[in-house]
């Protein structure tokens, strides 16, 4: 949410926004496997990333 009031508001500040941005972006990586788990009933601590 802050990166779209920031957006909105016009503002600007490369220090701010790269690190935000990033952790915005970063935990997309894991969304397909995660609904791969939830889809293939997996959902186990034990199951690792890889599949």
């Amino acid at each position: 949410m802050a990166i779209s009031f920031w957006a909105v508001r016009g503002e600007f500040d490369l220090t701010w926004w790269l690190p935000n941005v990033y952790l915005m972006l970063y935990p997309q990586v894991f969304i397909p496997w995660l609904i791969s788990m939830l889809g293939s009933g997996k959902q186990d601590r034990t199951t690792s990333f890889a599949g």
